[in-house]
């Protein structure tokens, strides 16, 4: 019986350790990268029923933190409807209402009247006659200084604070971390006469300032120390740069605020974009715009755009400072631009890479957002693209769903563009010149979808782009050639830049990517174009060179070199393969890694063809093995030529009519994604 009795007690206790410990789920924070992210400041202290569907939506919620006390299940609720959603709790800082039992809201605030019943009075922060002092109406500040007085555990209010939101409010686990309104980086502008270090007397500026700055900063530290590196701490205030290493990030509240850099957009952009750097990871930058109408358009696409210039940041749009309370939905919410493409960019100045007030660009996998900061209407003609505008439902007058090749933009206004469906392809592990029409064809020669141009905005037109992941770490780099420099880019941030060849060479380069030697890591292989020698070099991911190079054919000819890879024999090693460019006879020959020939090659075209020969390989059929596949340079009809592995043609047919001879570039790829590749033959005019 005792023994039963021993078990039973011993299962309640196991059973009681249990609940305890999942009370605090933690969450993993989803970091999104798809744009557009949104964000809902939202304050009420209730959830309605009505509202969960529709607050799910968001990828971030700011709610106050009695709802979990009050609306606790559509809480739960919530998260349930979007599992990825990151909810943060919402606390002031530095008030509190201490009329909170007569207010009419006191039978909603729970955690308001216990956070109230715990304060002593020396934590108030008073003047110099000894009176409670007011920012807000309704509320009395606290005093954040380790001038304060102690309660009777010790504890000042920046000691406090952070212990009841890791116990009151981080430890009931349905949030992903704390939200701290009213951060600020000083105090004094509030009024000249605090004393905070309570002895009677009004203290100078520099001291308030010191102590209430000091005072924040350890109420953060403790915070982290208390819940821990999982959590996320967002804080709201004119941005203190001494305060990010302790952040997650920041609310930029009623975009472009006259606080932060006295309203200036380029002002306020220099700091959101350098911000990160300190920030913890994962960081989140939010910027909330309002303008007391839900129909200001305008200023909604303005800060919406102006925050998917950079990576970090969430974008939220709301009544205004008086009313974070509304569930406002966006024709542009709906749209999926994807993964960004390109870092932001200056579209009237390329040099120019600081924020400055102008027109700028960013581009996304399935569209564009452009931003005009300037103070007057921008007129821009795109260059080789076209683009669709949203077909929504609010401000048809921008998002009419029309087909354009320009756009007007008022000042201080914003569009998000769509890539037209017939466009939506990006060319992986092939280099293609930017901006070159590409053709698409099947194994038998048939356009098998509309042709499209091979542009990326953000880099030169002209440039030599390849797109791969040349580390194997899941992540595409963009390498891009431009006047003979390769610069890698990933994550839309250049990491690396090297030259292939002399300094002095400034033209095209032909570049492919593979793994040469087995080890999972992808090696670059360049040949140089037009005015170099028939040189062809390779590289580690890094730009380092692996060999010295060699010389494909006679080292004296200088229309230069095309390359492309491909296991040529099936022994799991793959070989480079060599076309001559323009001046050279059509000879397709092949190397190994260390440039022995190891093949006599064969003659794609006939032998008195000088224009030069494009090649790429490429699995077209289906059937597991690549084929080679070719186009003439200058000089000769648009012939495209499909060889095996042996040089024996088992295709061809005219990628263009027969009288167009200004010449062709080859790339392979499946852009459809069904499992065989197309053939992409690219022309700069047609």
């Amino acid at each position: 019986m005792f023994k039963y009795l021993k078990k039973i007690n011993i299962f309640f206790v196991l059973l009681g350790f249990l609940i305890i410990f999942q009370t605090r789920p933690c969450f993993a924070i989803y970091e999104k990268s798809d744009y557009p992210k949104v964000a809902n400041y939202f304050l009420k202290w209730t959830i309605a029923d009505y509202e969960v569907t529709e607050l799910a939506k968001w990828d971030l919620l700011i709610l106050d933190m009695e709802v979990q006390v009050n609306s606790r299940q559509n809480l739960k609720k919530i998260r349930e409807l979007n599992p990825n959603i990151i909810i943060l709790a919402y606390i002031t800082s530095q008030e509190a209402n201490a009329n909170i039992y007569s207010d009419q809201w006191s039978y909603n605030a729970t955690l308001r009247k216990k956070l109230v019943d715990s304060i002593v009075d020396g934590w108030w922060l008073k003047n110099k006659d000894g009176n409670r002092t007011t920012f807000w109406e309704g509320t009395y500040l606290l005093n954040m200084s380790d001038s304060a007085k102690t309660n009777n555990n010790g504890q000042r209010w920046n000691d406090f604070l952070p212990e009841f939101v890791n116990k009151e409010i981080i430890s009931t686990g349905l949030w992903d971390g704390v939200f701290y309104d009213n951060i600020w980086g000083d105090v004094a502008w509030v009024r000249g006469d605090f004393d905070i270090n309570n002895d009677g007397q009004a203290d100078s500026i520099k001291n308030v300032n010191d102590g209430w700055s000091n005072g924040v900063k350890k109420m953060l530290k403790k915070t982290r120390d208390l819940i821990g590196d999982k959590y996320l701490i967002l804080g709201n205030g004119k941005v203190f740069l001494d305060y990010q290493s302790l952040l997650n990030g920041v609310m930029f509240e009623g975009f472009p605020a006259s606080w932060e850099s006295n309203g200036n957009w380029s002002g306020i952009l220099s700091t959101y974009s350098k911000i990160d750097n300190d920030n913890n990871s994962p960081k989140i930058t939010i910027v909330n715009s309002y303008d007391g109408s839900r129909q200001n358009y305008q200023k909604m696409r303005f800060g919406l755009a102006t925050t998917m210039l950079e990576n970090h940041g969430y974008f939220s749009f709301d009544f205004d400072v008086s009313s974070h309370n509304q569930i406002w939905w966006y024709d542009e919410y709906d749209v999926s631009l994807g993964k960004a493409r390109s870092a932001a960019y200056n579209l009237l100045d390329r040099t120019i890479t600081d924020y400055k007030n102008s027109l700028w660009r960013r581009d996304f996998e399935n569209g564009v957002v452009m931003v005009n900061s300037s103070d007057k209407e921008q007129l821009y003609v795109f260059k080789g693209e076209e683009f669709e505008k949203i077909n929504g439902t609010q401000d048809r007058s921008v998002n009419n769903g029309s087909i354009i090749n320009f756009i007007k933009l008022k000042a201080n206004d914003a569009i998000m563009l769509l890539k037209r469906a017939s466009s939506v392809a990006t060319i992986k592990n092939n280099s293609f010149n930017n901006g070159d029409f590409i053709r698409v064809f099947n194994k038998q020669g048939q356009q098998s979808r509309s042709g499209f141009f091979a542009y990326m905005d953000a880099f030169s037109p002209s440039s030599q782009i390849l797109i791969s992941d040349i580390d194997n770490d899941k992540q595409d780099e963009t390498l891009v050639n431009s006047n003979g420099l390769i610069t890698i880019y990933k994550n839309n941030q250049k990491i690396r830049e090297f030259k292939p060849y002399d300094g002095k060479f400034k033209g095209e380069i032909s570049f492919a990517v593979a793994d040469l030697d087995g080890d999972g890591v992808k090696e670059i292989i360049t040949g140089a174009g037009q005015g170099g020698g028939p040189h062809v070099r390779v590289f580690n991911k890094d730009g380092k060179p692996l060999i010295g190079g060699f010389f494909a054919y006679d080292k004296d000819f200088r229309g230069g070199v095309r390359v492309a890879v491909m296991d040529l024999d099936g022994d799991g090693t793959q070989e480079i393969i060599t076309a001559a460019g323009i001046g050279g006879g059509p000879h397709i020959r092949v190397f190994n890694k260390d440039g022995k020939s190891i093949t006599a090659g064969f003659f794609a075209y006939e032998q008195t063809f000088r224009g030069g020969v494009s090649i790429a390989v490429g699995d077209i059929d289906g059937d597991g093995k690549k084929e080679i596949i070719s186009v003439p340079g200058p000089g000769r009809d648009p012939e495209v030529k499909i060889f095996d592995k042996d040089g024996k043609n088992i295709q061809s047919f005219l990628a263009y009519e027969k009288d167009f001879t200004a010449g062709l570039r080859i790339m392979v790829d499946d852009i459809d994604a069904n499992g065989t590749d197309e053939i992409l033959v690219g022309a700069i005019s047609f």
